[in-house]
């Protein structure tokens, strides 16, 4: 009887591992992470920032950014992400969460994650991401290198006092 997958295939680590979909090969993901982030009031029309993700320098590993949804309960609001902002205070600590059900307590994630931090500059913009009533997504993937830090902010685009969410799902590779 011919076995249907090479023999590497059944030795790969299955916390490690999926079978794509066609059940030809299986690639590597790691654990997938989420920032909880329950919203961030936003009373005026300026920039704020809202949280960082860092990626220590030596982790040895990659954050690779694969889902950002954003979305508001009233207004408008513009999400903008940034590479390697200047961080004066990293402010709250918040833990990322292992969505893999069977390893929560086991892998912790190597991100570090604070939400209303202090930053003196920004760093490189990436993107902007309208938020409304309606979750919007982008899939577009980031990878945050060893060392390196994604800020996102939001603002108001109409007066009034509303509140920010973003939703971040990451591997470590």
């Amino acid at each position: 009887m011919t076995t249907p997958f090479p023999l590497q295939f059944n030795q790969q680590n299955a916390q490690n591992s999926i079978l794509d979909v066609t059940g030809l090969r299986q690639t590597y993901l790691g654990n997938t992470y989420i920032l909880p982030f329950t919203g961030h009031s936003l009373s005026d029309e300026n920039e704020n920032v809202l949280g960082i993700i860092t990626n220590p320098s030596g982790s040895g590993k990659g954050l690779f950014l694969y889902t950002r949804k954003v979305s508001t309960d009233n207004n408008t609001v513009l999400v903008r992400f940034y590479l390697n902002p200047t961080v004066s205070v990293t402010g709250s600590a918040t833990t990322a969460v292992n969505l893999r059900s069977g390893y929560s307590t086991l892998n912790s994630s190597i991100a570090k994650c604070y939400l209303s931090p202090t930053i003196s500059a920004n760093g490189t913009f990436v993107a902007v991401l309208p938020a409304t009533i309606y979750s919007i997504t982008s899939n577009v993937l980031i990878v945050i290198d060893p060392g390196a830090t994604i800020l996102f902010t939001g603002q108001q685009t109409a007066s009034g006092t509303t509140n920010a969410f973003v939703d971040f799902s990451w591997y470590e590779i």
